[in-house]
């Protein structure tokens, strides 16, 4: 199922959309990387660079969405 649902959530973690969108985007991912360890190492190329990019967006709630996906 998260494979079909996988190009929705990429497309909300993308800089146009509005913050609480990438907020979503990035707990999406984030429960990913928690529940799923080593599974999660595959969509690596959808959320390891913009984790790192949101880390300094000015959005507080996107900075910390970030920060746990990295943590």
């Amino acid at each position: 199922w998260f494979e079909q649902l996988l190009p929705l959530i990429v497309n909300l973690i993308c800089p146009h959309r509005p913050w609480p969108d990438r907020q979503w985007g990035l707990c999406i991912f984030d429960d990913v990387i928690e529940h799923c360890s080593p599974a999660s190492f595959k969509y690596a190329e959808y959320f390891l660079r913009p984790m790192l990019q949101y880390v300094c967006d000015n959005s507080p709630e996107v900075r910390q969405a970030a920060a746990y996906g990295l943590g």
